[in-house]
């Protein structure tokens, strides 16, 4: 889904240079890392009949949002990396360890508690919620990532949530980034 832009956003790229590097010679393990600036692509939320998209997607489905601070990854050779990720509101800060992928090229970022998340405070104040994410960054190249963020969401309030399909629900974050 995701791949087909990503490919002809890579054939722009490469119009726009000599053609003298193809991005063949290019090696994840190279990838030096540093300050990306993520934007949601996508939101596919089975727990409360899309109730999460406004939160990753304030404009709705079909629009892109960037993430409100910059994410820093670290250098391939650095890897594993625990660092601090500061997140959007209502999300807070976390510490997350990033590590090698099973693939060649990715970062993984396994089981990551979210607390306490009021998911929308306009509509449901007070409906606090408990995530657990895994993170999937693929590199695209040393300014370009593409990934997925998994999230298991459990633990709704009955008294101040709506009702849920499922306790626990799975919401699917679909992101790229582009260092700056």
């Amino acid at each position: 889904m995701i791949r087909a832009p990503l490919s002809l956003l890579a054939l722009t790229l490469l119009a726009c240079t000599d053609g003298s590097d193809t991005g063949d010679d290019w090696n994840p393990e190279s990838f030096s890392g540093g300050n990306f600036q993520f934007t949601s692509t996508d939101v596919d939320d089975s727990c409360l009949d899309g109730a999460f998209v406004a939160l990753f997607l304030p404009e709705g489905a079909g629009t892109q949002s960037d993430w409100q601070y910059p994410i820093e990854l670290p250098a391939w050779s650095a890897l594993p990396a625990t660092l601090d990720v500061q997140l959007q509101e209502p999300f807070s800060t976390t510490e997350v360890t990033m590590t090698a992928g099973d693939t060649n090229g990715t970062i993984t970022i396994a089981g990551v508690p979210q607390t306490d998340v009021e998911y929308d405070s306009a509509n449901s104040p007070g409906c606090l919620v408990n995530m657990s994410v895994n993170v999937e960054v693929v590199i695209d190249d040393d300014t370009h990532i593409h990934g997925n963020a998994s999230m298991e969401t459990s633990s709704f309030d009955e008294d101040n949530c709506p009702a849920v399909e499922a306790d626990p629900c799975q919401i699917n974050l679909t992101f790229i980034g582009e260092a700056i």
